[in-house]
């Protein structure tokens, strides 16, 4: 099948071959690099396509990351109105994430009352943890991971609440969903966010009722108490979620990976014993290599030859 100007566009960006992609490697790189900063300015010298810039800053949900590597280096090359296109837009994430935040530490509260335990996935808890701050990381929707025997009392919960049920299921149906879709989806059509409810996050021939309740651990998220997951169950729910799902369209969620690589004590044979027990190895070390790949991020060694000898390239 052909490919379309986006996807075109999308891997001159992933590959880095012309200097608009470039800038946006660095900008994302610049979170756990700082010496980035240098071959920004460098860049920043380009006569660079400032359009392109922002339409793929935008793809990529790393506009808010774009504009403050830009604002950081502080060089007059930069045409203001440009500069000031990027600073609305970001402001005008930061405003809807802090919505979305809001809503997630809602929802959560709504579902503990009613003895629902609940895990968010992404969205403002991955902004928080990773990125340091909602403003950074945008966000498109919220996930929630409930226990299976909850998840449709998690969906009558938020309907009660006036989220509007979009998947609209008769009995029949509801049970063949439950058996086969792994997720509900609900709508607040006034604040226009939208919530997936999700009982299963692997494989449906790697089922694991267990996983990954078993290590939740107490956090927080803007004074909310809630569960979240360690480092290496949340690189395994990215991995899938980014290449298995969307077969690696967004730097947004590459650059998850590379924080979470980067960032957090990864326990790396656990995570692959984890992998290989919910049948997951290959989707983990294609992760592994599209992150080293397109960031540039030093692995261990023996992840390094396992990468190796199993080259995956980040689009099919």
């Amino acid at each position: 099948m052909p490919e379309t100007g986006t996807e075109m566009a999308c891997q001159r960006v992933m590959s880095g071959d012309r200097p608009e992609a470039l800038l946006l490697l660095a900008s994302a790189q610049l979170l756990w690099d700082p010496s980035k900063d240098r071959q920004i300015k460098v860049l920043l010298q380009n006569n660079l396509d400032w359009d392109f810039l922002v339409e793929q800053a935008l793809f990529h949900g790393i506009l808010p990351l774009l504009y403050k590597a830009i604002r950081n280096a502080a060089l007059t090359a930069v045409p203001q109105d440009f500069l000031e296109n990027l600073r609305v837009r970001s402001l005008q994430i930061a405003a809807r994430n802090l919505v979305f935040t809001h809503a997630l530490t809602e929802v959560l509260v709504q579902l503990r009352g009613k003895g629902i335990q609940a895990i968010p996935l992404k969205g403002p808890k991955l902004a928080f943890d990773l990125y340091g701050s909602v403003a950074l990381r945008g966000c498109g929707d919220l996930d929630i991971l409930v226990h299976t025997m909850d998840a449709v009392k998690a969906r009558e919960t938020l309907v009660a609440r006036g989220y509007c049920d979009l998947d609209a299921l008769s009995p029949v149906e509801e049970a063949h969903w439950l058996a086969s879709a792994g997720e509900f989806h609900l709508c607040d059509v006034k604040r226009e966010i939208l919530i997936e409810i999700h009982w299963q996050i692997l494989p449906p021939q790697a089922f694991d009722s267990e996983f990954p309740w078993s290590c939740t651990t107490k956090s927080w998220i803007a004074g909310t108490e809630t569960l979240t997951l360690p480092a290496e169950e949340m690189f395994l729910v990215l991995a899938l979620h980014a290449g298995d799902k969307h077969d690696w369209t967004s730097l947004k969620w590459i650059c998850d990976l590379a924080l979470l690589t980067v960032k957090c004590n990864i326990n790396w044979e656990r995570l692959l014993g984890l992998a290989r027990s919910c049948g997951t190895y290959r989707s983990v070390l294609r992760a592994l290599s599209v992150v080293r790949q397109v960031f540039g991020v030093a692995l261990p060694e023996a992840l390094e030859n396992a990468c190796s000898r199993r080259p995956y390239r980040a689009f099919s």
